[in-house]
C-alpha cells in the first residue's frame, strides 16, 4: 500500500497486538454469549489467547512472503481488525500465498470443538452448585419446608409437583425422603425459573450470598478477570519501569534485524541504521569520558595521596590499581552480529556497505581490536562483491586511524571476483599480520636527526621526545637533558616535580592513557635509578591525547604531541629554562 505512512515495524506489531485483544474478546464473548460465566474457564482464556496471536503472527508472515511491508500502518491495521477476510481472501491486494488460506477451516473446527468443551465445563460447574446447596438443605427439615413453600408458589405446574411430592411421601421415609423432596422442588424450582432460581433461594436464605455470587453471578469469571488486571497493574507498576530500563538491548537486536532484512522499505533501514550510529556515537563518548574521568581521578591521587615511586614493584603494583576499567565491550555487542553477517555468500551488497559505514563512522568501532578483526574475517565470505567493499572499509580505516603504519601494495589493490581459496587466504592473514604490527612502535624516518626540544612553555617545561608511535621507550637524545635536570633537582632539594605524559590520537582513548603513564614513568625512572633524584620530588600524570599542542591530522603535529611536560609544583619553573 504505497500510500500508507511507513512507521517502525514494532509500531505496527503492537497496533496488531492491540486490536487482536480488542478482537479476541469481541469474538469470544459471541461465541459463548449463552455462557455467562464463561471467563471462569480456561479453555476460554486459551480461546482468546488463540485468536490474540493470529494477527501478529500473520502479519510476520505476510511480510517474510514479501505480500506487504510490515511497516505499513494501513496494512497493520487491516490484519488487526480484518484477519478473518484476508485469510478468506476478501481483502483486495493482500492475497495469501500457497495453501495457507486453508489452515483457517481447520482453526475454526478446533473453535468450535473449544465452545463445546466450554459449554459442557460449564454445565458441570452449574450442576456442581446445584449438589452442594442440595445437600445443606437437605441436612435439616426446616430448610426443606422452606422451599416446599418456594417451590410451590413458583411452579410451572403446581398439580404435577403435588403428585409428585405425594408420590415421594408413599415411597421414602426420614432422612432419604428430605433428600428426595429437596431434589423435587429445586428441579421444579429450576425448570421454572431457570434464570431467577438462584436469586430466589438466596432471597428466601436457603442459600448463602456468597455462593450465588461465586456460583450463579458470573463470581468466579470476575475474579479471574480481576487477577488478570491486578497483574498487569503490577506489571505496569514495577517490571513496567525495570523494562524500560531493559528495552536498549530489545532496541538493539530489533534494528539490527532491521539492518540485516531483505524485505525492508529504505526508509525503515535509514531509522535502523540512524539508530545504530547513534548508538555507535555514544559509545565513542562514554569511552572518551571514561577515559578524561580516569586522568583525573589519577591525577589527583597523585598530587595528593600517591606516595613517590620506589621501585619496579611499586609501579607494578600501583598500574594494578590504577588500571584503566575495562568493562564488556560494548561494541561487540552493537556490531558482532552484523559483522558475522558479512561471511553470509547472499548478503546484499548494499547491507554490507552500510554495515562496513557504522563502523566507518565511529571513532572507537576503527580502533577496537575485535571489531577490526571481525571486519577482517569478513573478507572471507564467497561474495568477491562484498569482498571488495570489506577491503575497501579496511584501508579506509588504515587511512583514518594508523597513517603512521602504511599497508602492503597487496592489501590496497581490491579484491577479484573468482578468487581462489588461497589467495583469500593470503588476503586475510597479510591484512591480520598488518592489524598485529601496528602495534608495535613504528620508527619515524627522520628520528636520528629529530631534536630534543626543551623549554617553558605556559609556565610548564616541556621536553618535546622523538617517542616512536606507540612507543615508551626513551630515546637516547634525551640523556643530556635529563641529566641537566637531574642536576638541578639535586641541587635545589625542594623542588617538586609532575612529570606529565602525552600522546597523539593514533589508537583508542584507553591505550593512549596508559601509554602516556608508561612515558611518564620512563622518564621518572631516568632520573630516580640513573641520576640519584629523590623519589619524593617526582610524581606522574597520565594525560593521554586529551591535551594535544598541534593537529593530529599531520606527522609533524602528532610528533609534537607525542611529548612529555614537566610542571614545579611548588611555585615557578623559570629557571629550569635557563639551565
Amino acid at each position: 500500500m504505497p500510500l500508507s505512512p511507513d512507521v517502525p515495524a514494532w509500531i505496527n506489531y503492537l497496533v496488531v497486538l492491540a486490536s487482536g485483544v480488542f478482537v479476541a474478546i469481541t469474538t469470544v464473548n459471541t461465541l459463548l454469549d449463552d455462557q455467562p460465566d464463561r471467563w471462569a474457564f480456561s479453555g476460554t482464556w486459551i480461546l482468546a489467547l488463540a485468536h490474540v496471536a493470529i494477527p501478529p503472527l500473520l502479519l510476520w508472515f505476510l511480510d517474510y512472503t514479501e505480500v506487504v511491508h510490515d511497516t505499513s500502518f494501513f496494512v497493520a491495521l487491516i490484519v488487526g481488525f480484518g484477519y478473518r477476510q484476508v485469510f478468506q481472501g476478501g481483502v483486495q491486494g493482500i492475497t495469501i500465498s500457497g495453501q495457507t488460506p486453508a489452515l483457517w477451516k481447520p482453526f475454526e473446527a478446533w473453535v468450535q470443538r473449544a465452545i463445546q468443551g466450554i459449554s459442557v465445563e460449564s454445565k458441570q460447574y452449574r450442576d456442581r452448585f446445584d449438589d452442594r446447596s442440595k445437600r445443606r438443605i437437605a441436612a435439616d427439615p426446616a430448610p426443606v419446608s422452606k422451599l416446599d413453600l418456594l417451590a410451590t408458589a413458583y411452579s410451572a405446574d403446581p398439580p404435577k409437583l403435588a403428585a409428585n411430592v405425594n408420590a415421594a411421601r408413599a415411597l421414602f421415609t426420614d432422612q432419604h425422603l428430605n433428600t428426595v423432596l429437596t431434589d423435587l422442588f429445586w428441579d421444579d424450582l429450576r425448570q421454572s425459573k431457570p434464570l431467577r432460581y438462584a436469586y430466589l433461594l438466596r432471597d428466601d436464605g436457603l442459600v448463602s450470598g456468597w455462593r450465588v455470587w461465586w456460583w450463579f453471578d458470573k463470581g468466579r469469571s470476575k475474579t479471574v478477570i480481576s487477577i488478570v488486571l491486578l497483574a498487569c497493574l503490577v506489571a505496569a507498576k514495577f517490571v513496567g519501569p525495570l523494562g524500560i530500563n531493559k528495552s536498549e538491548p530489545l532496541f538493539l537486536m530489533y534494528n539490527q534485524w532491521r539492518v540485516l532484512k531483505r524485505h525492508a522499505t529504505e526508509r525503515d533501514r535509514f531509522r535502523s541504521v540512524a539508530y545504530l550510529d547513534a548508538r555507535l556515537s555514544s559509545i565513542d563518548s562514554s569511552i572518551d569520558d571514561a577515559a578524561k574521568r580516569h586522568a583525573a581521578r589519577t591525577a589527583a591521587a597523585q598530587d595528593l595521596k600517591r606516595p613517590p615511586i620506589q621501585n619496579a614493584a611499586q609501579i607494578e603494583a600501583r598500574d594494578e590499581e590504577e588500571a584503566f576499567p575495562t568493562p564488556t565491550n560494548p561494541l561487540e555487542g552493537t556490531l558482532g552480529r552484523l559483522l558475522n553477517e558479512l561471511k553470509f555468500s547472499e548478503l546484499p551488497e548494499t547491507t554490507a556497505d552500510r554495515i562496513v559505514g557504522l563502523v566507518l563512522r565511529s571513532r572507537s568501532a576503527i580502533r577496537d581490536d575485535k571489531t577490526v578483526q571481525d571486519l577482517i574475517g569478513g573478507l572471507w565470505t564467497e561474495s568477491g562483491a562484498v569482498r571488495a567493499r570489506i577491503n575497501r572499509g579496511l584501508v579506509q580505516i588504515q587511512k583514518k586511524a594508523y597513517a603512521d603504519h602504511p599497508l602492503p601494495e597487496e592489501l590496497t589493490t581490491a579484491p577479484q571476483s573468482g578468487e581462489a581459496f588461497e589467495a583469500i587466504d593470503r588476503r586475510v592473514r597479510a591484512w591480520l599480520d598488518w592489524w598485529e604490527k601496528r602495534l608495535q612502535p613504528q620508527k619515524p624516518a627522520s628520528e636520528a636527526s629529530t631534536p630534543i626540544v626543551a623549554g617553558v612553555v605556559n609556565g610548564r617545561y616541556v621536553v618535546e621526545v622523538p617517542f616512536a608511535s606507540n612507543s615508551a621507550d626513551r630515546p637516547t637524545e634525551l640523556n643530556k637533558p635529563l641529566e641537566e635536570l637531574g642536576m638541578l633537582l639535586k641541587e635545589n632539594a625542594g623542588w617538586h616535580l609532575r612529570v606529565e605524559g602525552h600522546t597523539d590520537n593514533i589508537g583508542s582513548a584507553a591505550a593512549n592513557l596508559d601509554l602516556s603513564e608508561r612515558r611518564a614513568t620512563t622518564i621518572v625512572k631516568f632520573l630516580t635509578d640513573d641520576q640519584g633524584v629523590p623519589d619524593e620530588q617526582l610524581t606522574v600524570r597520565a594525560v593521554g591525547e586529551g591535551e594535544p599542542r598541534a593537529s593530529n591530522e599531520t606527522e609533524e603535529g602528532r610528533q609534537k604531541n607525542r611529548r612529555v611536560e614537566l610542571l614545579r609544583t611548588d611555585g615557578e619553573f623559570s629557571k629550569l629554562a635557563g639551565r
